[in-house]
């Protein structure tokens, strides 16, 4: 699993990253009140909350259809969360 900076054109000084890691599910924010199971992204680096803008914090169906598949994704990491601006799903065959 890997994680990259890539180059992007959106705004001058502004970056996305591109990770690739295995989708899953975990608690997030234990013991807070906030404390909650959230899509996350395994990464090589640790563990990363899964977020699409416009999409519910707690429960995405979009990002729950990922759950158990390994992904190559560009977004931004804000609060601790990575902010999905796209994602492509790994064929398996492909997988290492």
């Amino acid at each position: 699993m890997r994680s990259k900076v890539v180059n992007s054109f959106r705004n001058i000084g502004e970056t996305l990253m591109q990770f690739q890691g295995t989708v899953s599910r975990a608690v997030v924010a234990s013991g807070s009140k906030s404390e909650h199971r959230a899509v996350v992204l395994l990464l090589s680096e640790g563990t990363v909350k899964l977020r699409r803008p416009g999409g519910n914090p707690f429960c995405d169906p979009e990002l729950e259809k990922l759950v158990g598949q390994e992904i190559v994704c560009d977004g931004d990491i804000q609060s601790g969360q990575l902010i999905l601006s796209k994602w492509s799903v790994v064929p398996r065959q492909a997988r290492s």
